[in-house]
């Protein structure tokens, strides 16, 4: 399990490695786009999964849902969106994790469970291609 100061280390250790001599970064890389979001319990994500099946009745909502799954009803995958998530897990307190993954339903609270982070991944997806 690391930690959110392992990860951080992780980070900068490969920043400074990509600044020594040698370390340079390829003529054709792209600049990464990163969005920060923070936040307790609200910002964590505690929307069960299963209620999504009620946003179809709102026509306000149904346009929503049809961008979370798939054309079968399975949870959409964003392939170009990376999440590095810190959670919970076990008694939802005491057992803090972190998931790192393409964007999907389960960086919430639990693997059941979406926040703001699935939805906000879907248009950034579409907005920046």
């Amino acid at each position: 399990m690391r930690n959110k100061g392992q990860s951080m280390e992780s980070v900068m250790i490969a920043l400074a490695l990509s600044l020594m001599p040698g370390g340079t970064i390829p003529a054709t890389a792209k600049p990464l786009k990163v969005f920060i979001m923070a936040g307790q319990s609200n910002m964590q994500g505690h929307a069960n999964v299963s209620t999504l099946d009620s946003m179809a009745d709102d026509p306000n909502t149904a346009p929503i849902l049809k961008e979370m799954r798939n054309a079968d009803g399975t949870p959409r995958v964003c392939d170009k969106v990376w999440i590095s998530s810190v959670g919970c897990a076990g008694d939802g307190w005491s057992d803090a994790i972190e998931q790192t993954g393409k964007l999907t339903v389960g960086f919430g609270a639990s693997a059941a469970e979406i926040g703001p982070e699935f939805t906000f991944g879907i248009y950034i997806e579409k907005l920046l291609g």
